[in-house]
């Protein structure tokens, strides 16, 4: 797991380390050496000048119901 920064709100959420084809994040920059991802939603709306796309880690945690904000 590795926490970025989700835009446009510039939220903290967990993400997958690894690649994911699925994945519809994909890394727009950096603040303060954390990526800052954009969203898209789902893989085939995800810009096709990112070739690398990643995952949620809230999508695969088999506990990501008890740490989610309601």
């Amino acid at each position: 797991m590795r926490w970025v920064f989700v835009l446009p709100k510039m939220k903290r959420m967990p993400i997958n380390p690894e690649p994911d084809p699925t994945g519809n994040m994909w890394v727009t920059g950096y603040e303060a050496g954390t990526p800052v991802m954009g969203v898209a939603l789902n893989r085939d709306a995800v810009p096709s000048s990112e070739p690398v796309a990643y995952l949620s880690h809230f999508v695969t945690c088999p506990q990501a119901a008890q740490w989610r904000k309601r």
